[in-house]
């Protein structure tokens, strides 16, 4: 009987605790339900728009127009007129060679010039009335072609004497000197046009069916990313190279303002096509996770946190190509202190 009464008495206790429990609980339960903060957070709805679809690739600036400058006929250097790394204009003397030899030479093909053709027109009149004969009418209009040939040649060597600017550009370094004697051909300096630039680089053989000539690119400086210069695609390799798997590519952009300089390393950005029907939001509103890109999503005041699948940037915004569907609502900031299904308070950007 004894035994019978302890075992009512531990269940009486076991009952007892139990409802305890359960009003304890439920006034947990409550104070929650109305002492909660709402986390403020700014909402966007998201709606398809056109994205521009555009690849990334490091690229290097070159001029599009340099040459060599070299002289056309030997000489010895008498005066070196530019200042290396100066901007030049067309037609500027950069280098003069020693001209009086050809000076002299067209002065006496003149004179030449001069008599030849007196006699030529002499003999000419005479032809013309039988007192000369069509042989020496002959002669004579040949020394006066020759004369006339020399005169041309003479006047050609006198002004390749001064080697001149062939475009407005910056000239290079000077590799010679006053007295110096230069062989015909011989590299003096260079010449370039920075006005307009080439930019090469490479893309990846998989975009090679949606690339096109006059495509727009964009050209970012890494270490000036506020400077951006806009382009169009020139050059399309019409193979891949072996090595790499990669399409080798050519753009020319302007440089109107000389901000940028042959030989640097660039980003390059260029459109492949339009997606007129992308789902874009802030970059912002990504949470990065080791499972992948995350973002939070608001209904009915309450956060949800979905796995999207991200396309290309542009413009701190990112195309979401998965996980989220035209209109709903996404937070873009404030996240920073959200979990999936906390409630949330909009507020205004």
């Amino acid at each position: 009987m004894r035994q019978k009464y302890n075992i009512i008495a531990a269940l009486i206790i076991v009952l007892v605790l139990a409802i305890y429990w359960y009003e304890e609980h439920q006034q947990d339960k409550n104070f929650y339900k109305h002492h909660v903060v709402a986390v403020p957070v700014t909402v966007i709805k998201v709606k398809r728009q056109s994205v521009p679809n555009q690849v990334e690739a490091v690229g290097t600036l070159q001029a599009k127009r340099q040459v060599d400058i070299a002289p056309q006929i030997a000489g010895q250097v008498v005066d070196v007129t530019y200042t290396p790394g100066s901007f030049v204009k067309t037609g500027k003397v950069l280098i003069q060679l020693d001209d009086r030899i050809y000076r002299a030479k067209l002065k006496s093909a003149q004179s030449t010039l001069k008599l030849t053709k007196m006699d030529y027109q002499r003999v000419l009149q005479l032809a013309r009335s039988g007192a000369a004969s069509r042989q020496l009418l002959d002669q004579q209009r040949a020394a006066y072609q020759k004369a006339q040939a020399a005169v041309s040649t003479n006047t050609t060597y006198l002004t390749q004497a001064s080697i001149k600017a062939p475009f407005d550009g910056y000239v290079g370094p000077k590799n010679v000197s006053i007295g110096d004697y230069v062989q015909k051909g011989e590299k003096l300096t260079t010449l370039t046009d920075r006005s307009q630039l080439r930019v090469r680089y490479q893309l990846s053989e998989r975009y090679l069916p949606e690339l096109r000539l006059g495509q727009k690119v964009k050209i970012v400086i890494p270490n000036q990313p506020d400077v951006m210069v806009v382009g169009k695609v020139t050059y399309i390799a019409p193979i891949i190279n072996e090595q790499t798997h990669g399409v080798s590519m050519q753009a020319t952009i302007p440089n109107t303002n000389n901000v940028l300089t042959p030989g640097l390393f660039v980003k390059v950005k260029q459109v492949t096509h339009v997606n007129r029907h992308a789902l874009i939001v802030p970059q912002a509103s990504i949470v990065p996770t080791i499972t992948g890109p995350k973002i939070f999503i608001v209904t009915k005041n309450h956060a949800r946190l979905v796995h999207v699948k991200t396309g290309p940037t542009f413009d701190n915004m990112i195309e979401v190509r998965k996980g989220l569907r035209d209109g709903e609502r996404v937070v873009v900031a404030g996240q920073q202190r959200l979990q999936d299904g906390a409630l949330v308070k909009e507020v205004a950007t």
